[in-house]
């Protein structure tokens, strides 16, 4: 399991799809072209996160050419630890595999504690919980962080217990790790 700091700033995200030219991606998040939302994307991460924060990439970062994509992922500041996604490919996994970068390649899943709280990364939403974990304090459950899906809901629907980081989600911005506590504990701690 990865344990972070606690002083450390730390973000997450999916689904960025970098270069997939496709219209049914590109407009309904708000965009005549491809190369806009690149743009977007990029404008929004590079105003968000400093170089020393650690982000957490769930998946589907580019399509099409690997060092078009590669050069406009590398643009996004802070160290990145990635999940493999469905457009992940081997190919493109090898291909980041050999790159050297502010990046790590943790495979299908990942266990990580930060600020007191443990996640399962996963690009797709993955049910984490056994029968009696509502019994258990917050801290002590293991929390499902997700995308895959493109909902624009922050709880996927087939997976009500996981967190949903897609972009669509949280208006093409990465979020930080203590909107994500904050967002279990509204859930989870309402009495």
């Amino acid at each position: 399991m990865l344990k972070i700091e606690p002083n450390k700033r730390v973000f997450f995200t999916s689904d960025l799809h970098f270069n997939h030219d496709k219209d049914f991606l590109y407009e309904p998040r708000g965009f005549k072209n491809v190369n806009d939302m690149n743009k977007q994307i990029l404008e929004n991460f590079k105003t968000t996160l400093n170089w020393d924060d650690i982000l957490f990439v769930l998946g589907d970062n580019w399509l099409g050419d690997l060092d078009a994509g590669f050069r406009l992922f590398n643009q996004i500041p802070g160290k990145k630890y990635l999940i493999k996604g469905n457009h992940d490919t081997d190919a493109r996994w090898e291909y980041l595999g050999n790159k050297a970068g502010n990046f790590v390649l943790l495979g299908e899943a990942a266990t990580v504690r930060v600020k007191g709280f443990t996640f399962y990364l996963s690009h797709y939403p993955t049910v984490t919980t056994n029968f009696n974990d509502y019994e258990k304090p917050l801290h002590r459950r293991l929390l499902n962080i997700s995308g895959h899906t493109h909902s624009p809901e922050k709880w996927q629907k087939e997976v009500p217990t996981s967190y949903n980081v897609c972009l669509e989600a949280h208006n093409l911005m990465p979020v930080e790790a203590t909107t994500v506590i904050e967002d279990f504990k509204e859930k989870y701690l309402k009495e």
